[in-house]
């Protein structure tokens, strides 16, 4: 997981459109800012909006939204209801969960007091995320420069991947891995202003499956079935079906085979065996990957069914 790509429009407009070119399953965050207390409301279409908010301490609209990329966009346009004119930017981020991109919510920042210090805190609970400070600062008409850090918890280094600036308008967006998960306070230092800003953690994506799993009872009674689960030690690509054997050893298995994919990761069958002895149950599966350990199943007398047949006979 990391950032890949960015793209920017630094010529005020509205719409002020970005041409991009993510790939499939790219996590997309866009911004835009302008330099009034309106504006920057109209999101690009697809997208949703993750912060909108105004600071009044020079005029400033802060608007940051995020999608999944299918891979066919070629633009984002950010509007106003109004006329106001903005700057606005992509930025793409490869290897993220295409099912909960977010790890926790985005958690951001408005003040309309002039600070050159912006800090935000945010918890996130999967090792490996990618935090992503978008930055915009309400000032001076001066090209500002922002840099960005940890100051409480644990990241790895901050890097400055953009630094906008048209005028009265500075948008920054900066990102940093946290390899542990736990509590952080990320930081931005810039020129006095007016601030806004958000910090997302996008959870990475599960490795991918090298293997399938086999787990279920080692022990059983004569004809009592028991009930087994397969599984893949990671993210399943597409349909892999898992097909049950006990090598000939007379048993049945209902169903015959199951299906586990990213959707269902997991599928169940259960297996009875024909009497009591040692039976070893495996499986093997046709998406390629390396099968289970296979489960030595020891089955022993059936009590139950023992005293009731032996009532039965000498009643």
């Amino acid at each position: 997981m990391a950032y890949k790509n960015s793209w920017t429009n630094s010529t005020p407009a509205d719409p002020c459109t970005v041409t991009i070119a993510p790939d499939a399953d790219d996590f997309l965050i866009g911004w835009a800012i302008t330099d009034s207390t309106s504006g920057g409301d109209e999101d690009p279409s697809g997208w949703t909006r993750a912060f909108r908010d105004s600071s009044t301490f020079d005029n400033a609209v802060l608007l940051v939204c995020y999608k999944k990329a299918t891979g066919a966009e070629t633009s984002a346009a950010f509007g106003s209801v109004g006329s106001n004119t903005m700057i606005a930017g992509v930025a793409s981020f490869s290897g993220i969960d295409t099912t909960t991109p977010l790890d926790v919510t985005p958690v951001t920042f408005t003040s309309s007091t002039g600070d050159t210090t912006t800090s935000i805190s945010i918890t996130p609970t999967t090792n490996g995320c990618d935090l992503v400070f978008v930055q915009g600062q309400d000032g001076a008409s001066s090209d500002y420069s922002f840099t960005f850090s940890t100051t409480s918890g644990t990241t790895g280094a901050w890097t400055t991947r953009v630094d906008q600036n048209s005028g009265f308008m500075n948008v920054a967006m900066g990102s940093a891995t946290q390899t542990t998960a736990g509590a952080l306070t990320a930081q931005v230092v810039t020129t006095t202003g007016g601030r806004l800003g958000i910090l997302f953690a996008l959870r990475p994506a599960s490795a991918a499956a090298t293997a399938t799993t086999l787990s279920g009872p080692t022990v059983g009674m004569a004809n009592i079935p028991g009930t087994y689960t397969v599984g893949a030690n990671g993210a399943i690509t597409g349909t892999v079906t898992v097909t049950p054997s006990d090598g000939g050893g007379g048993g049945t298995f209902s169903p015959t085979s199951v299906d586990i994919s990213s959707g269902s990761p997991t599928a169940t069958f259960t297996y009875t065996n024909p009497t009591i002895g040692s039976y070893t149950i495996s499986t093997t599966n046709n998406g390629g990957l390396s099968n289970p350990s296979s489960i030595v199943l020891a089955v022993g007398v059936n009590l139950v069914s023992q005293v009731l047949t032996t009532g039965l006979r000498y009643s």
